[in-house]
């Protein structure tokens, strides 16, 4: 192994020079000092000087030993200076700062931990903001301090970030809570709608209080404590896409125009105007056709119009559940992905069966009645199921769905059953079959006032995490329904994403599109991770960058990660240095010491190492956003706080309801029959009594017989003449 050299070579030619030059010092020396004794002496003269010392010497032998010991302990005092501290500083290399960016322009805006920069350029790019300003609008707390009686927060306005920190730096402490504590003061009107990834349950016990007394409507989906959670049923979304479908004929309505007034609520379809000036003219005293918010004269146009309305909510329907199954059987790319392809397919054809019975009557399946553990109660018996597939009519599109999975043979059946169960599995809990049958949580109108959901979701259970990213999912995807439809194409009300622990959660599909199109929405994302390999793992190399990148503020607390921490040092950026470099040399003439002169040269320096940001100390942290300079700064912990902040848990005043799966939320799918099915039984026995009436009576078999006799009791007119 290599051993670092103990000496330098201009460190070793000093040393040998002072042991040299050691013996003549002493006796310098100590003739010196003596001789300041020697010239006292009576009848002294220089040119008995020797004599004179020689006899001084030799009478004061004790003096000349402290006079050795001093002259050496000194000499040795200077020797080592000038070898371990004079010979080092001519050979250092200093480095400069310099204000041009020939090799890279970074600059720290303000570093707390050195006491540099200025804290007034990094209050400029995220302002400082007081608690009650009316002037205060959402967005991401980076860092809060006190200061004299005030609490000072600086906040970055509404975008998508990422804050990396490693288990127990403190990141909700910093990050989190202090961001909750200051939206939840907002202003109504500006006061966001927040949702919480909270697997311990320790932001509900600090902010459910404060955001409670602030206006906050609190919801918590509680999977740690379920009889204390708010009910969600992941399916609610797709059964009101279908729902819709099939009762949106009644939301087309005719009437006659008699003047502007009856209009001025609705848009002109072909103009998307109010009170359209051009049409008005045409359709006086004529029928035209309403459908929600819009009019038209032309009323097959209208018709047309509701048929499309009608087929794109269907395809909705179809496209959530897609996303619900492909979420519950992830498809990996390993050798699984076969039978969790088929297991989902055979999920599909069971919700999709029962969404079909809507077609029929839409009363018939109530939204309690179409849940995950009847899902799950059906698939488990596969006689009656397949019973049940081989009599849906060939147009059903469960059927075509399903086609596939339920006609392979009974060994690979069975090992896509095992896959299907497994998804399933978690909705044999009673616990989360009293969440997921009913349905507290409307997605649609979530921001219709201020509400803060929580999901309490235990990160020992990992079955139980697929919650946390299918309401996500949902959420997102209802609340882009309600921007769209909007004129400004934005939410009436922002949405915050606190993702704690992001990279354990499952995967969220297509969740690098909501980073992409989110913030135009109305929704903004904190993903916090420990570091950005969880992203890689998660969502793959280029959907892990399209995440990242899309978030524009970057706050770093710690991380573990080498390669992470290599990458942030790049982010940061380099700076353009001047390094001064002087030596020593030794002349091959005069075999004298010289100095070099001093060499200049620029060069890019890293604004911090990665070793340097793997060990940054507690409790300061850096910020920095797209395009500027970062600040190294001091982060306080909301817990010192708490009093102030009135924080603490909210009272548990939830009542709860006794639950009876089979009595309120069974259907029983394989023994349903719809109207067209009956229809056809209706038409099959008329056909079978019309041809018994044709034998006479006395040739007629017992069974047929039998079978008039049945007809006649329930009401079937069998006509005997």
């Amino acid at each position: 192994m290599h051993k670092s050299k103990r000496f330098s070579k201009h460190q070793k030619d000093s040393l040998i020079a002072a042991c040299v030059f050691f013996p003549i010092a002493n006796i310098f020396g100590t003739i010196i000092i003596s001789f300041f004794k020697v010239w006292k002496m009576p009848g002294f003269t220089f040119s008995k000087f020797f004599p004179y010392l020689w006899k001084f010497m030799s009478e004061n032998i004790t003096f000349v030993l402290i006079c050795i010991l001093v002259i050496s302990l000194l000499f040795w005092l200077i020797a080592c200076f000038i070898i371990f501290v004079a010979a080092k500083h001519f050979e250092k290399t200093y480095v400069k700062k310099t204000e041009t960016s020939e090799y890279g322009g970074a600059k720290w805006i303000v570093n707390e931990l050195d006491k540099k920069g200025s804290i007034k350029e990094f209050n400029k790019l995220y302002p400082v903001h007081n608690l009650h300003d009316v002037k205060n609008k959402a967005g991401w707390v980076v860092r809060f301090l006190r200061k004299n009686s005030k609490i000072n927060f600086n906040v970055r306005g509404n975008t998508h970030a990422i804050c990396l920190g490693a288990t127990n730096s403190g990141k909700s402490q910093k990050i989190v809570m202090p961001s909750a504590i200051y939206n939840s003061c907002l202003p109504e009107r500006y006061k966001p709608c927040l949702i919480f990834t909270d697997p311990k349950g320790e932001l509900y016990d600090v902010l459910s209080k404060l955001l409670q007394k602030n206006g906050y409507e609190v919801l918590v989906l509680n999977l740690r404590d379920p009889k204390n959670s708010s009910s969600w049923n992941p399916l609610a979304i797709s059964y009101k896409y279908y729902y819709d479908s099939v009762t949106i004929a009644k939301e087309l309505k005719y009437f006659i125009v008699k003047n502007q007034k009856h209009l001025e609520k609705y848009v002109c379809y072909y103009h998307d105007e109010f009170n359209c000036a051009e049409c008005f003219r045409n359709i006086v005293n004529k029928k035209i056709a309403i459908f929600r918010n819009q009019w038209f004269f032309d009323l097959k146009e209208a018709q047309e119009f509701v048929e499309a309305t009608r087929n794109e909510l269907k395809s909705l329907a179809i496209e959530e559940i897609n996303d619900l199954v492909l979420t519950i059987w992830p498809l990996t790319g390993g050798e699984n992905d076969h039978f969790a392809s088929m297991a989902a397919s055979i999920a599909k054809t069971i919700i999709l069966g029962l969404l079909e019975i809507l077609d029929d009557n839409p009363a018939t399946l109530p939204l309690e009645k179409f849940n995950f553990p009847l899902i799950n109660m059906l698939c488990s018996d596969r006689k009656k199921m397949k019973a049940w597939f081989a009599s849906l009519p060939s147009t059903s599109l469960a059927k075509i769905i399903g086609a596939n999975a339920l006609a392979t043979g009974e060994k690979e059946l069975g090992s896509i059953f095992s896959t299907l169960d497994r998804g399933l599995q978690i909705y044999q809990d009673l616990g989360i079959q009293s969440i997921v049958c009913n349905n507290e949580i409307d997605l649609f109108k979530f921001t219709e006032k201020p509400k803060a959901l929580f999901l309490i979701i235990p990160d020992e259970k990992t079955n139980r995490h697929i919650f946390a990213s299918l309401i996500i999912s949902q959420l997102y995807k209802a609340n882009v329904a309600i921007a769209t439809e909007r004129k400004s194409k934005r939410l009436p009300r922002d949405i915050q994403f606190y993702l704690d622990e992001f990279g354990n959660m499952p995967t969220i599909p297509n969740f690098q599109s909501f980073v992409t199109v989110a913030r135009s929405r109305g929704m903004f994302f904190l993903i916090i991770v420990q570091d950005l390999d969880q992203v890689y793992e998660k969502y793959g190399k280029e959907n892990g960058t399209v995440i990242i990148s899309n978030c524009n503020l970057n706050i770093y607390i710690q991380t573990n990660n080498f390669d992470t921490a290599k990458t942030y040092s790049d982010m940061l950026g380099t700076e353009t240095v001047e390094i001064l470099s002087h030596s020593r040399s030794r002349s091959l003439q005069t075999k004298r010491i010289m100095i070099d002169p001093v060499q200049i040269r620029k060069e890019g320096m890293e604004l911090i190492k990665p070793s340097d940001l793997m060990k940054l100390k507690n409790p300061y942290g850096i910020i920095f956003s797209s395009k500027e300079n970062p600040g190294l700064v001091y982060m306080d912990s909301a817990w010192k706080y708490s009093k102030v902040f009135g924080l603490g848990k909210l009272k548990n005043t939830k009542i709860i309801k006794p639950f009876n799966f089979l009595n309120n939320h069974y259907f029983d799918l394989f023994s349903y029959v719809t109207s067209g099915q009956v229809e056809m039984m209706k038409n099959e026995i008329e056909e079978k009594i019309a041809t018994i009436l044709k034998i006479p009576l006395a040739e007629r078999t017992p069974e047929q017989i039998k079978l008039l006799e049945k007809c006649k009791n329930i009401g079937i007119n069998v006509n005997e003449s």
